[in-house]
């Protein structure tokens, strides 16, 4: 088990001091008995290449906020393939490699972005149609940039994602940008949370920011909007 990066000096050391995205630490076997990922609360919308949201997305905005997780009525799967149309992506998603780490007499589990224009699902959290946190990463200024633009994210917008032969649709509800390197561990380590199962099913994007480092977390969290839809060979990957 290699020990954990915790210093700016370790990420310098480690040649991760200004690309790609560097791997979030949480305790091992964390759960949603210790906590979980924090509760979801909307962020304002954010203005777009000098626009504001329509009127028409602030609603669907309010009535997903007001709508229960709906009961599952699919058997959950593995996503495979992700599409966002606001930024024109169009991407696999493959399993990501996970570490484990140890600081002191604790150990800490990183989940590493893939070395290519994919998306790295996080294994052990929630499969598409269940309840729980679906958590995905990829790099934002090397290997593929798949995340690239995720920046550019507002509420309102939508995310899909492929498993099987259905097709699953999320509206993004909050976009962060949260201050990492740098930073004291205890707050990295809350960062963190947001990779942590949750009661309701969401999805949870996460990269670095800005394109020029990775001084940052950009994290983009969605909720389902709308009942999985068959697809036709959608679910391949690109």
């Amino acid at each position: 088990v290699e020990n954990l990066l915790t210093e700016e000096s370790d990420y310098a050391e480690a040649g991760m001091e200004d690309l790609g995205f560097v791997p979030m630490a949480k305790p091992l076997g964390a759960n949603d008995q210790q906590g979980g990922a924090p509760v979801i609360i909307e962020t304002l919308p954010r203005p777009v290449d000098g626009q504001r949201m329509t009127e028409e997305a602030s609603e669907d905005i309010q009535t997903l906020k007001d709508r229960p997780t709906p009961t599952p009525t699919v058997i959950p799967v593995e996503p495979v393939r992700i599409t966002i149309p606001k930024i024109g992506l169009d991407a696999p998603i493959i399993p990501a490699v996970m570490k484990q780490l140890k600081l002191d007499e604790d150990i800490f589990e990183q989940w590493l972005a893939p070395d290519e224009f994919a998306v790295g699902w996080h294994y052990n959290t929630a499969l598409l149609g269940q309840a729980g946190n679906t958590v995905l990463n990829g790099h934002h200024n090397i290997d593929g940039m798949v995340f690239k633009d995720l920046h550019i994210l507002s509420p309102g917008d939508i995310i899909e994602l492929y498993g099987g032969d259905l097709k699953f649709s999320y509206m993004v509800v909050n976009v962060m940008i949260l201050p990492e390197k740098g930073q004291e561990f205890s707050t990295r380590l809350d960062n963190a949370r947001w990779l942590l199962p949750s009661k309701d099913e969401r999805i949870t994007l996460i990269t670095c920011w800005p394109a020029t480092s990775n001084t940052h977390r950009l994290i983009v969290v969605a909720r389902p909007a709308g009942t999985p839809v068959e697809t036709i060979g959608g679910t391949q990957q690109p």
